[in-house]
């Protein structure tokens, strides 16, 4: 017996590109890092460590402090009704157990999160901006950009909600989803 995993091919994410870590390394790291100071900080097991403090050296500080950062990730998780381990414990001689073909059907869960807040919902109002998306074909179709602004004017709308002393970054991934053409510009796909 040996512990495996059945493979199923390559895959590369673009992660470890040399003009990606560049940016992650020296543009990206140093301006969140720059934000610690008006940003709560939690360890962990989500337990919070530091207060967020007004930095006084700012040059347009007046006498109301800066107000507090809070910062949301755009989430994106697709599930598959054939999700499963694919390792495990194999008896070298052992036979080989037929599973059924592809992934399944997806569901695809789109929300906001913060360390701060968890997911972003009224505290009021109880509004949300957690979607629900059967990608697909034949089924909800497909999440796009527009759907991505759509959630983004939605969860603008909840943030009065935590009151006037916080600034809100949203900080969204390099996915598909998130990128634009213009209505007119020319594509391989659609020749």
């Amino acid at each position: 017996y040996g512990t495996n995993k059945r493979t199923q091919g390559q895959y590369v994410d673009g992660h470890e590109r040399e003009d990606v870590v560049w940016y992650r390394q020296k543009v990206f790291i140093p301006h969140i890092q720059s934000l610690y100071d008006r940003m709560k900080m939690f360890d962990k097991d989500g337990k919070e460590v530091r207060e967020a403090e007004p930095d006084y050296t700012l040059p347009n500080f007046t006498f109301n402090p800066a107000p507090r950062i809070v910062i949301w990730y755009h989430d994106e998780s697709i599930f598959y009704a054939h999700d499963r381990r694919r390792r495990a414990w194999y008896h070298k001689d052992g036979p080989i157990k037929p599973y059924r073909k592809g992934e399944g059907l997806s569901l695809m869960i789109v929300d906001f999160v913060s360390a701060e807040f968890g997911w972003l919902g009224g505290p009021a109002s109880g509004q949300s901006t957690h979607c629900i998306f059967c990608p697909g074909k034949n089924r909800d179709g497909y999440f796009t950009h527009e759907d991505v602004i759509q959630q983004a004017k939605d969860a603008m709308d909840i943030l009065p909600e935590f009151g006037p002393d916080m600034e809100h970054i949203f900080i969204f991934d390099n996915a598909t989803t998130h990128k634009k053409r213009a209505d007119e510009a020319l594509s391989a796909r659609h020749m």
